[in-house]
């Protein structure tokens, strides 16, 4: 089946008619994203999807962290898990962060070092 005739459940920058024909989507072609980068976007498009995705691993982060918390006491096991699933998140994040105001962490961390 062509590109063109296939129904995405998600919205591509590009028609599909006008995308190349090779690149087709996983779980046999029908659904899900398309194999390569095949979707130009602007610089502020890509900053706008960095940027949700940071708030999206920020609210994550905050809510496996008050999840452990509230574990702590009557499942240990599960809190530990709730707090690695955090620190994740908290990477994910970090790393984000870097990619929207590179330098910054370091620059925060720098003045935290000065005044102590």
């Amino acid at each position: 089946m062509p590109v063109s005739q296939l129904s995405f459940p998600f919205h591509l920058t590009l028609r599909s008619d006008a995308k190349h024909p090779s690149h087709t989507c996983h779980l046999r072609a029908v659904r899900g994203y398309p194999v390569g980068m095949t979707d130009v976007v602007d610089a502020d498009e890509l900053l706008r999807r960095i940027r949700r995705g940071r708030d999206c691993a920020a609210d994550e982060e905050r809510a496996w962290r008050e999840r452990a918390q509230g574990l702590t006491a009557t499942d240990p096991e599960g809190a530990r898990e709730a707090a690695v699933r955090a620190e994740t998140y908290a990477a994910v994040l970090r790393v984000l962060d870097e990619i929207v105001s590179p330098g910054a962490a370091a620059a925060r961390a720098d003045e935290v070092k000065r005044v102590t």
